[in-house]
């Protein structure tokens, strides 16, 4: 693609005249299997990878060897602070940023993880940007989904993070055990509510080779008993509507599984 494209029609003329920073760059981001695109020199010429292409949809092959911000028109200014900062020799990191794209046409509204950093020349001063970028629309969508299944169907959720204890939880799963806005969650936190006999089963050790279900006793307490599959996915069940909201839930779970996502409760970390 690189080498099949007339170069001399840009700024940065043929490729045998290229100097080698600029080269190696380009060797180096063909080879990568995330997109990757390359804004070179005052202009932003762009030189990307096959993934890029991808990403980068009807506006290909258009885009390559154009100026990033007659390519991208939509998001012009945004791409030219991109250009001020990394010429100038600075570093950029955006996570989550929603930017809206044509790349088929029409407006779509995408969420973007963009790293960008200077590519020096031969002399040690930037000539270029770097960008690299990670299309996580399909997540934050489905994180949307899930949310919206989680009020629905009445469901609490939590992350538990193993190395010091702590748990981000959601306000229904606040709601459903009683924790005001003010409390902190933690595991000493939720082992103390649960029912001495079942203490046993609380130790960390024990659950990576069987998942552990939180029930709530007539008591009102919670207890623990073994899951019927083993995995972080099973480790709790924070719902009071029963079966028919385990099974919205679930449901919206399909979209999270290529995310490592596998239940409502515990995703280890």
């Amino acid at each position: 693609m690189i080498r099949a494209f007339d170069w001399s029609a840009t700024s940065l003329g043929a490729i045998s005249g290229w100097p080698q920073s600029l080269k190696t760059a380009t060797d180096i981001l063909l080879q990568s299997p995330v997109p990757i695109v390359m804004l070179w020199g005052v202009d932003g010429v762009m030189i990307y990878n096959d993934a890029y292409s991808v990403f980068a949809g009807g506006r290909h092959p258009a885009l390559l060897g154009s100026r990033v911000l007659e390519g991208w028109p939509e998001v012009a200014e945004f791409n030219a602070n991109v250009m001020k900062v990394g010429l100038a020799g600075g570093t950029l990191a955006y996570r989550k940023t929603s930017l809206v794209l044509h790349r088929h046409g029409a407006p779509e509204e995408v969420f973007l993880d963009l790293d960008y950093s200077p590519v020096l020349d031969e002399s040690g001063a930037p000539a270029g940007v770097l960008a690299i970028v990670f299309d996580i629309t399909e997540r934050v969508r489905a994180d949307e989904r899930l949310q919206i299944a989680q009020r629905a169907g009445r469901v609490g959720a939590f992350e538990w993070y193993p190395e010091t204890g702590r748990l981000d939880v959601s306000d229904e799963y606040r709601r459903i055990w009683g924790f005001g806005p003010d409390v902190e969650v933690n595991q000493d936190l939720l082992v103390s509510l649960v029912e001495v006999q079942d203490r046993g089963v609380t130790d960390p050790r024990a659950w990576p080779a069987a998942a552990i279900r939180w029930n709530t006793r007539s008591t009102g307490s919670p207890g623990l008993t073994p899951a019927k599959s083993a995995g972080w996915g099973d480790a709790a069940r924070c719902s009071r509507r029963g079966k028919r909201a385990a099974a919205l839930y679930r449901r919206q779970l399909r979209y999270h599984r290529h995310e490592g996502r596998r239940g409502c409760p515990a995703r280890q970390r």
